[in-house]
């Protein structure tokens, strides 16, 4: 049975069992009991034999935990049995340690911006300075290809200055035929005496000094061939240069660009990390004010040490994070909890009809049902005792909400017994 401690009046239950005890052990003896005929009393025996009674107390069938979403301390919460609505604020706790790091986050988040800034400015100076680069170094070499045409390309400074040499070149082998011929043509005038020897040396010495200058300009002329080859080869090599230069300073650029581009997503890293830290925070400071999540009453948690509900939970308690605070329970739908023996408990069925009788209100019955019977036993109160009971779940309808959560209540559940071939 169930133990006497659970029950609110033990002197009458101790009573009420021995009178059945008693009552039982008239019948199987065919003694009437006082007051009943042998009719009567086979109809209560019926009755008591058939019915399981037991005491419990009434709860919600439906309540939500709230628990703690940090560890802080409460400065606000709703009194223990207070009717709440969907919404309202039920508990606010301590969150100035937060705000003091969010607003630290602010800063921290307000300095890693600016660090993105200058990435940002850093790249796109990188970017001006590649393309400017470029540019320019296209252009040098440009002007180097430039250079080098002129100086040997069709027209050009070398091709005019060796045609002008030539030109020097054929105007003074001109120049030795002609003295060449002027000789002759005076020795001849010479030889039939119409001649005068000083215009035939006249002549010699122009002729002489015409060759003197034809050595000179063709000495002249080959000088001049290996400078402009070398000059050639310093424009070549200069353009060469202006190449490399140009592609070394687009490596660099390059480098410089991709370093950028590298600190620029470290930066933007940073910046979601510091935000993202920040609507943590932001959302935890947020989590320190809680609301109803449904319609009902507050109910605080029970204290161990006392067993019975305490108000452990108020202002200035530090609680840690997913520490139950409260609970909020349906004030519409009810049930009551009771514990039935291992010899009993077989004859219990879900769905059964049960009869309620509330110790506030003696007179008024409740109708409900079995909504669920647990396949383990409950854990004893004391460690010494062997007897296995085993909870049973009664809905207990409320549809004027007028049943209050804790009142004791005893359960009748109408149960006949079972024959051993599984018969009633």
């Amino acid at each position: 049975m169930t133990t006497m401690c659970k029950f609110p009046n033990v002197k009458m239950l101790v009573g009420l069992l021995i009178g059945c005890s008693l009552f039982q052990f008239s019948i199987a003896n065919a003694q009437p009991t006082k007051g009943l005929t042998r009719e009567e009393a086979k109809i209560l025996e019926e009755v008591v034999n058939n019915t399981v009674r037991e005491y419990g107390v009434i709860e919600s069938a439906s309540s939500v935990e709230i628990r703690s979403p940090i560890a802080g301390t409460i400065i606000y919460l709703v009194n223990d049995g207070s009717r709440v609505s969907k919404g309202d604020r039920i508990i606010a706790l301590d969150s100035s340690v937060i705000k003091e790091e969010a607003d630290l986050q602010k800063i921290k988040l307000a300095a890693t911006k600016t660090e993105r800034l200058a990435a940002e400015n850093d790249l796109r100076r990188c970017e001006l300075a590649l393309s400017n680069g470029i540019t320019l170094g296209e252009k040098k070499v440009q002007f180097a290809k430039m250079k080098l045409d002129l100086f040997q390309g069709e027209g050009g400074e070398h091709q005019t200055l060796s045609e002008n040499h030539r030109e020097k070149i054929r105007v003074a082998e001109k120049q030795v035929a002609f003295y060449t011929d002027a000789i002759a043509y005076t020795q001849k005038n010479l030889q039939s005496g119409a001649g005068d020897t000083s215009s035939v040396k006249k002549f010699e010495l122009e002729l002489f000094a015409t060759l003197a200058e034809v050595k000179s300009l063709r000495r002249t002329e080959a000088l001049l061939e290996q400078k402009q080859m070398v000059r050639i080869a310093e424009l070549e090599l200069l353009t060469s240069e202006q190449k490399s230069e140009v592609a070394m300073a687009v490596i660099e650029l390059q480098s410089e660009l991709e370093l950028s581009k590298k600190k620029l997503q470290a930066a933007e890293l940073a910046v979601e990390g510091d935000q993202a830290k920040l609507a943590a925070l932001v959302k935890k400071i947020a989590s320190t004010v809680l609301v109803a999540p449904q319609d009902g009453v507050v109910v605080f948690p029970t204290n161990p040490a006392r067993r019975s509900r305490s108000a452990i939970m108020e202002i200035g308690v530090a609680v840690g994070q997913r520490q139950p605070i409260l609970k909020i329970a349906d004030i519409e739908n009810f049930q009551v909890a009771v514990n039935v023996h291992e010899t009993m408990i077989r004859r219990i069925q879900i769905g059964q009809t049960a009869s309620v009788r509330l110790d506030a209100s003696p007179g008024r019955i409740l109708q409900g049902k079995v909504l669920r019977i647990n396949n383990t036993p409950e854990i004893p109160v004391f460690s010494q005792e062997s007897v296995k009971e085993y909870k049973v779940m009664i809905s207990v309808p409320n549809p004027q909400q007028e049943l209050k959560i804790g009142l004791t209540a005893m359960v009748e559940i109408k149960a006949p017994r079972k024959t051993p071939g599984g018969g009633r």
